[in-house]
């Protein structure tokens, strides 16, 4: 997954499937952070939802050391704490085995080229990559279920 100032993505190499959502007009830099875990919490949904009982595993490759050890310590602060939460709920409803691992921003760039919303880019150097948005999980940005 990446996250840049136009976007959040995540890519499913398996399946050539790619995923992307538009960061809100007045994001920057220093929001990068809520968005890169948001990004992994939207996988982690679009994972456990489509494939439910199937998926046993899932590996989440992130270029943000931050991201990386708030899944890998399970402790975070507001407001990434509703994220790590909704992502969880899902990892431990659907009894799924994860594991967060660090790569390099130059190995990622497919996902790099999703998050800029360069889908040209991203296709020539997936060919057949079928490219999809997404909607954030809401709960993970506060919003209540009923």
């Amino acid at each position: 997954m990446d996250t840049s100032l136009s976007g959040m993505a995540f890519y499913v190499p398996e399946l050539k499937l790619g995923f992307q959502a538009r960061l809100p007009a007045k994001a920057s830099k220093e929001h990068i952070f809520f968005f890169e875990a948001l990004a992994v919490c939207s996988a982690f949904h679009y994972f456990t939802d489509m494939m439910g009982q199937k998926m046993d595993r899932l590996v989440v490759y992130s270029d943000n050391t931050n991201t990386v050890s708030i899944f890998d310590s399970l402790h975070t602060i507001l407001p990434y704490s509703r994220i790590l939460i909704s992502a969880m709920t899902k990892v431990l409803d659907n009894h799924i085995d994860f594991c967060m691992l660090h790569i390099c921003g130059v190995d990622n760039p497919i996902s790099d080229a999703l998050s800029h919303y360069l889908n040209d880019l991203a296709i020539s150097l997936c060919p057949g990559l079928v490219i999809q948005e997404f909607q954030p999980p809401q709960d993970a940005l506060g919003a209540i279920k009923k």
